[in-house]
């Protein structure tokens, strides 16, 4: 996870505790069930912006991060298996961190660009989180071409208190 840094040579660490960065199952079984058959050096390119993306923009709860509330921020990595093990779906979690722009702009280029460019038609790339410019908890459908309407779904956002990434793949 260190070898992830942003231009300023930021890693994740910088962010979070090592005890704060959560996989889920327990890292051996993560390791077991993030195996499945893809474009590796695409998925990896997405997955190392993403991880920029959060050194560039997580927060706690709007605010700068501190050394008092970065003891409270967990980044969560999940995997699970679905449907026979046909699907696999990779979540990213930056705990208590909220989206500062809205909906329409994270689609407009910039770092989420690259990402929808690396996981075309490799996988599913969904983004939830509380959006303040909104006032709502969203969760967006990042695969969409340009000029194509975003797909945002409002979501429960008492159960939002963070800025998701969700990958699923089909096998």
């Amino acid at each position: 996870m260190n070898t992830v840094s942003d231009e300023s040579g930021k890693t994740i660490n910088s962010i979070f505790d090592d005890n704060n960065i959560i996989f889920t199952p327990e890292e051996k079984k993560f390791n077991a069930f993030a195996q499945f058959f893809t474009d590796v050096e695409r998925v990896e390119e997405a997955l190392k912006a993403i991880f920029i993306g959060i050194l560039k923009y997580s927060n706690y709860k709007g605010e700068k991060i501190t050394p008092a509330n970065r003891q409270k921020k967990r980044l969560l990595i999940d995997v699970k298996k679905k449907d026979e093990d046909f699907v696999t779906v990779i979540t990213i979690t930056d705990e208590y961190s909220e989206c500062l722009n809205n909906p329409e702009q994270l689609c407009q280029g910039g770092d989420f660009e690259k990402i929808k460019q690396c996981l075309w038609s490799l996988c599913e790339w969904e983004v939830q989180s509380y959006f303040p410019t909104d006032n709502a908890a969203l969760s967006l459908n990042m695969m969409v071409k340009k000029g194509t309407k975003l797909t945002v779904i409002p979501i429960d956002k008492d159960n939002t208190i963070s800025f998701v990434h969700k990958l699923t793949f089909f096998q």
